[in-house]
């Protein structure tokens, strides 16, 4: 049954998109990654080797923190957290992602970015392709791209918007929910999401790029000296 929403949900809502800070409790959300009231430069920059990135950002000794994530020749990018207060909170900074709190609870590692930022990037990892995630005392997770999924919200700037599969034939319309936990609650996995531009509105849809552990490509601790080894040609 579709939910219904209360009027306290509503008024979190208003505070939410007003910048205020909201409890993840309050429900689920699939984050807004369009632009904002800033105008800041497009991340665009590519990299071919994984140490001195891993060794730039594995800072904090923190083995169960994210730091970094590669994907070799498209991006490489520092991982920031968000507010525990502000599950909508997307970083503006150029060049880095956003770790997704409310996805951290069911296992899922999701990185958020806007699509006029780092998010640009999302849209050049296809299926198949290699990420790499590096934590604060410098280990590495390999993970192989599975599933590049696309659907367009009805209400392009909410992000309790309901939503359309754009590979379903039939539109279906489906929850913010229903979205949630087929996206985010399948544990182990790392996403990426930004927003799709289209029809003149930028934040007219999602893009979700699924990633699942890679047991194929053996994950090693980098530091200042080590290097990274992969069968990964890409």
């Amino acid at each position: 049954m579709k939910p219904k929403f209360t009027i306290i949900f509503s008024i979190l809502l208003i505070l939410a998109l007003l910048g205020q800070p909201t409890h993840a409790a309050a429900g689920t959300i699939i984050p807004v990654t369009g632009p904002n009231l800033e105008n800041v430069e497009t991340a665009a920059y590519a990299v071919s080797s994984l140490a001195p990135f891993a060794a730039s950002v594995a800072v904090s000794g923190n083995a169960k923190q994210v730091a970094g994530i590669f994907a070799r020749d498209i991006f490489a990018a520092p991982i920031v957290q968000q507010p525990a207060s502000a599950p909508g909170f997307v970083s503006t900074q150029s060049e880095a992602a956003t770790q997704f709190g409310m996805a951290a609870q069911y296992g899922t590692i999701a990185l958020l970015a806007h699509n006029y930022l780092l998010g640009e990037q999302f849209f050049a990892v296809q299926t198949g392709k290699i990420l790499y995630l590096v934590y604060g005392d410098g280990h590495t997770r390999t993970y192989r791209v599975k599933q590049v999924l696309k659907y367009q919200a009805l209400s392009p700037n909410s992000p309790y918007s309901d939503f359309v599969d754009l590979n379903d034939p039939n539109g279906a319309r489906i929850s913010v929910e229903t979205l949630f936990y087929k996206v985010y609650t399948q544990g182990n996995t790392l996403v990426l999401q930004t927003c799709i531009e289209a029809n003149g509105e930028p934040s007219w849809g999602r893009l979700f790029v699924i990633a699942q552990p890679e047991t194929l490509v053996p994950s090693l601790r980098v530091n200042r000296l080590a290097f990274h080894l992969t069968l990964d040609p890409r």
